[in-house]
């Protein structure tokens, strides 16, 4: 082969990973770029670098806890439970920067893209349940349902 062409092969790769792959969910049409090896590991980097090591969720009291302790601990509860939504919510905006596409399979945003300000709690479910469909290939709710039938046979 000569220098400078590409197999039949890689062409047909190239070819294939510039196509988005399109994911409707709750009436939101969602355009996925097709993710290489190496873009797998960047999105693993994305994952570790939003990672809050420092939240921890708060030790259940014991039954027979006073009110003052199971008091304390519904509002160490409540802000790990707020937290955990905050963070979730940046990661999920560090996430669609890198993944979702156009219409024209174009990046939607651009690096430098404030996603997390304008993101709303309905668009970032929307988002995670047909990200979810794309990383696995089936629908979370569809998958869950699928297994709890396998247990009732």
């Amino acid at each position: 082969m000569n220098e400078g062409t590409v197999s039949k092969g890689i062409a047909t790769l190239r070819k294939s990973n510039t196509k988005a792959e399109r994911i409707s969910m709750g009436g939101e049409m969602f355009y996925f770029k097709k993710l290489t090896i190496g873009m797998e590991e960047e999105l693993d980097k994305i994952v570790r670098d939003n990672q809050d090591l420092t939240l921890k969720a708060p030790k259940q009291p014991a039954a027979d806890a006073s009110e003052d302790a199971l008091l304390s601990y519904a509002e160490e509860l409540a802000a790990y439970n707020q937290n955990s939504a905050k963070a979730f919510r940046r990661l999920t905006a560090e996430i669609m920067k890198y993944v979702l596409l156009d219409e024209s399979d174009h990046p939607l945003f651009e690096a430098d893209d404030d996603v997390y300000t304008l993101l709303n709690n309905v668009y970032a479910e929307n988002f995670f349940r047909a990200y979810s469909k794309f990383r696995t290939g089936v629908n979370a709710e569809a998958g869950s349902a699928a297994a709890e039938a396998r247990f009732q046979k």
